[in-house]
């Protein structure tokens, strides 16, 4: 899977971000709405993006995730997430989608060779993450975003993105 260390995410696609050094301007940025204030734009979406930065931060598809389980998950996922990101990217080109998490890293695992994200839900089960928010974009245009820290240059893991679904 590809690497992304520059912020091109923040103006396109949509992404997963749980680092929260990279949430962290999203959040003070004025752009954060929930995940029910979000769903409700579709078919009937503002003129204008919430906030005046490049991002639209979502809060509440973790908990969704954790609450719904491993197979409702991916339903909700791929029925309404997916139709959310594809007419956030007609609306509103412009901007990039993050969907925040609050959660370490170790509850999201890449498999191999299909390079596909599952997220680790309460009691131990999977959701397929990226098929059901990318579907099979995923593989091919997924990246790992990449945070360098500044004195130590260690690399950091901070989400994925996907620059564009069909």
């Amino acid at each position: 899977m590809r690497e992304l260390s520059s912020t091109s995410w923040k103006r396109r696609g949509s992404s997963v971000i749980f680092d929260k050094d990279l949430l962290s301007p999203l959040i003070t940025g004025g752009c954060l709405v929930s995940l029910r204030e979000a769903l409700g734009w579709i078919g009937h979406w503002p003129a204008d993006p919430p906030g005046s930065g490049e991002s639209v931060l979502v809060g509440g598809l973790e908990t969704c995730l954790q609450v719904l389980g491993a197979d409702e998950g991916e339903q909700f996922l791929r029925r309404r997430i997916k139709t959310f990101i594809q007419e956030f990217q007609y609306h509103w080109e412009g901007r990039g989608l993050v969907f925040g998490f609050a959660t370490a890293p170790s509850q999201f695992r890449i498999t191999q060779p299909g390079e596909e994200v599952m997220f680790t839900i309460p009691g131990g089960a999977e959701v397929r993450l990226s098929y059901g928010l990318w579907n099979g974009t995923a593989t091919a245009d997924m990246s790992q975003l990449i945070r360098v820290e500044h004195e130590s240059r260690n690399r950091v893991l901070g989400g994925f993105h996907v620059p564009r679904i069909s």
